[in-house]
């Protein structure tokens, strides 16, 4: 797998708006491994701080790690019929496990569903986030140059096999991971009563597993002795058997807090699961945390099992980075196609140039037939075009409308001091009618003096973001509409 840039949410996205003044942590990975030290690095100044051969694409693929508290987790027992109109009856689904109104989450499916044909009792493990949510992260990443190719819950990156569960203390917050596709994160003062939770659940559910083979076995064998042995297994304890469930516990190398938290949160574990099969280990973690989650990410994307959320309407695919193929035999060949095109080009003109000339008549007849009272007909583009306008009317604001006054301001404010500011990247947003511009100020007194005079044309001008950049300059991202 080729290298990729792996990218994580702060955990302020769990309360609050992302925005570009926030800093995510980043590094770049191969095969599993971290190849730098993680950096912390504001999302404005992302893109800059990129590896070049990243860069030089325009943008730069990224697979984002995001809280998992941001997200929703269930299963459905799948319908029977067609699997492929399934993305589509999963809201309908879940609608009345949810307390949020089902036009309001994007869902998606997470693992290989078995079989082309729905087989009752299969249960289908289901991802869920506001669209709205989704749609903002995924905006301020294209905005600042980034494609965004996976968003996947970072809980559901820690290691994990069949019958262990994986739990990791990182600061003030727990990561739980109990299942391919299962899990849970809470805060370190709550964690008993998840874990308690957890530990019931998994209970019940073993027993209701030996509770069904003891059944089916049963059926089959349909002798009384048989049926005395089983009933005698229901009143034993499940620690007759051997160790079907393993809490693997880690926390932060360098955090000896948390260390003796997990020293102490192993006994009580350990005190509370003498009667139920389950085995605790103290393990000790030595990587960053950073450097685990990114690893499981790669992990899951090389056995295309990753719980990517990006699925259906927000699916992403990776821009392809420039080839290194050398041109110079494609070019010679390049060459030698395009003289005999030329050749076959030219004989095709003098035909087209007929077609054309009959075109431009009727052209000019059909537009006499539209407006009769037009008797002389010089330039048809620039006629049509100047009726067209006029039976249109004013619609709104054009980009060089808003351009305009904003441009005369700038003007006066370099005629004043012509290092005050400058421009980096001017965007326009045409459904919106929106002009963001990213400019850097000399000093934070020019950001509003801009802002004001803009403001003085009758437009509305609003400062979104503004941090010290290089030189002690200050970079600002400024949004112009005309209401």
């Amino acid at each position: 797998m080729s290298e990729m840039i792996v990218v994580r949410l702060p955990q302020e996205v769990i309360y609050q708006t992302l925005v570009g003044d926030m800093s995510v942590e980043w590094s770049l990975f191969n095969d599993g491994k971290m190849l730098a030290k993680p950096q912390k690095t504001p999302i404005f100044d992302l893109f800059d701080a990129m590896p070049e051969p990243f860069k030089r694409r325009g943008k730069v693929n990224v697979s984002v790690l995001a809280p998992a508290e941001c997200f929703l987790f269930a299963s459905v027992e799948l319908p029977a019929g067609q699997t492929k109109y399934l993305q589509k009856a999963i809201p309908y689904l879940l609608e009345e496990q949810l307390a949020e109104p089902v036009e309001e989450l994007h869902f998606a499916i997470f693992g290989k569903i078995k079989g082309q044909k729905g087989q009752k009792g299969q249960k289908v493990p289901v991802g869920m986030i506001r669209k709205t949510l989704l749609q903002s992260w995924l905006d301020l990443f294209a905005e600042q140059h980034f494609n965004a190719t996976a968003v996947v819950p970072d809980m559901l990156c820690l290691p994990w096999w069949p019958d262990h569960w994986q739990l990791l203390l990182a600061g003030n917050r727990v990561m739980v991971r109990t299942g391919a596709y299962d899990g849970w994160c809470s805060a370190v003062g709550q964690l008993p009563i998840f874990l308690d939770a957890s530990l019931e659940e998994y209970k019940a559910s073993a027993q209701a597993k030996g509770s069904s083979a003891r059944e089916g076995s049963s059926g089959r064998e349909g002798s009384n002795e048989n049926e005395a042995k089983l009933s005698e297994l229901d009143s034993e304890n499940l620690s007759g058997a051997e160790s079907s469930l393993v809490i693997n516990l880690a926390c932060e190398q360098h955090n000896k807090v948390a260390g003796r938290v997990l020293d102490a949160l192993k006994a009580e574990v350990t005190a509370t699961t003498q009667e139920m099969n389950v085995d605790v280990v103290r393990q000790a973690l030595d990587m960053p945390v950073f450097e685990v989650l990114g690893a499981g990410l790669m992990k899951a994307q090389i056995e295309k099992k990753c719980p990517n959320i990006l699925q259906g309407d927000y699916k992403s695919k990776a821009i392809r980075s420039p080839s290194k193929i050398r041109y110079h035999t494609f070019a010679w060949v390049a060459s030698i196609w395009f003289v005999c095109y030329l050749g076959v080009t030219l004989t095709q003109g003098f035909y087209f140039d007929k077609q054309a000339m009959a075109l431009s008549t009727e052209a000019k007849s059909l537009y006499q037939e539209i407006y009769p009272d037009e008797k002389r007909i010089v330039n048809l583009r620039a006629q049509l075009k100047s009726k067209l306008s006029t039976n249109k009317g004013n619609k709104g604001v054009d980009f060089l409308g808003l351009l305009h006054p904003i441009g005369e301001q700038m003007a006066q404010m370099l005629a004043k001091d012509n290092e005050a500011v400058e421009i980096n990247r001017v965007t326009f947003r045409q459904k919106s009618g929106v002009v963001q511009m990213e400019l850097v100020f000399k000093s934070y007194p020019y950001v509003d003096e801009l802002k004001g005079l803009i403001e003085q044309q009758g437009l509305v001008a609003l400062i979104d973001g503004a941090n010290k950049g290089s030189k002690d300059k200050i970079k600002a991202r400024l949004k112009v509409s005309a209401s």
